[in-house]
């Protein structure tokens, strides 16, 4: 009977050197296939650790670098009020004087003016210490101008305390400010309000960090809810400036320049 078995392949027709040899080869074969598996196995858990590594370094990124764009305000009141201490910095002190808290939209022409004819009064009264100022940042106007206004009021509140009486001054001032810049026809991207803040010795992570809070939606937010308690607190009289004296709405100051003899009498009262 002829065999069905391929010539050459049948282990007992191999001789004992070549049954050595095929158990070699194999093996050798086998070696290389871990050797190959291992390394595989080398790179993967290498690109692995990249990838894991990689979003470490964003997560990170993101809560050092990028968390002031997150709405934590501090230095803010329950009220939306920022207190302003002898030092123009933001604090969360409150001062046993007159308390002075003035509702206002950074691109509002009566804020602006009584900023220009009272800052004189407003500084000098600050810096003695015999009252003490709040200032409510809030966006009444429809152009994005008056919503990053307060929104960076309370960023810079927040995150650089100590350059928010500065920064106030330049974006309100009588030349420098937002609203006469507006209404000389100037286009004021969000460019400006990082300007001014850097003109006001704000430390640069805070400055650069700025663009995006101020566009970001948690400030907006955050804005839009001052506001909205400014409008429920004070209804049809809701407009800026509104000045309040120890908690009161105030209108015995009359006009911009008779508020610094007003801040006088304010303080011969308390005293």
């Amino acid at each position: 009977m002829v065999s069905k078995q391929t010539p050459g392949m049948s282990g007992s027709n191999l001789t004992k050197e070549q049954r050595r040899e095929a158990a070699r080869e194999k093996a050798r074969l086998l070696q290389e296939q871990e050797k190959k598996r291992l390394k595989r196995n080398k790179i993967i858990a290498i690109v692995s650790s990249i990838v894991v590594l990689a979003l470490v370094v964003f997560a990170v990124v993101k809560i050092v670098g990028g968390s002031k764009a997150v709405a934590e305000s501090k230095n803010v009141q329950a009220d939306y009020g920022i207190l302003i201490d002898s030092t123009g910095a933001a604090t969360t002190n409150v001062m046993d004087v007159p308390q002075v808290g003035i509702y206002e939209d950074t691109i509002c022409i009566h804020c602006w003016e009584l900023e220009a004819g009272a800052k004189e009064a407003i500084d000098a009264h600050m810096a003695a210490g015999d009252v003490q100022f709040t200032i409510y940042p809030v966006s009444i106007f429809p152009q994005q101008q008056s919503s990053w206004g307060a929104a960076a009021m309370f960023y810079i509140a927040s995150e650089a305390p100590a350059q928010l009486h500065d920064y106030h001054s330049i974006v309100m001032g009588e030349q420098s400010g937002i609203f006469p810049r507006m209404q000389a026809g100037e286009e004021l991207p969000i460019e400006e309000f990082v300007a001014a803040a850097q003109a006001a010795g704000v430390p640069q992570d805070v400055v650069d960090a700025m663009p995006d809070a101020l566009e970001s939606t948690e400030w907006k937010n955050y804005v839009n809810s001052a506001t909205r308690a400014f409008t429920e607190k004070f209804k049809e009289q809701a407009g800026t400036p509104t000045v309040m004296l120890n908690g009161e709405k105030e209108d015995a100051w009359g006009n911009p320049q008779n508020f610094g003899a007003w801040l006088d009498q304010v303080v011969e009262d308390a005293s």
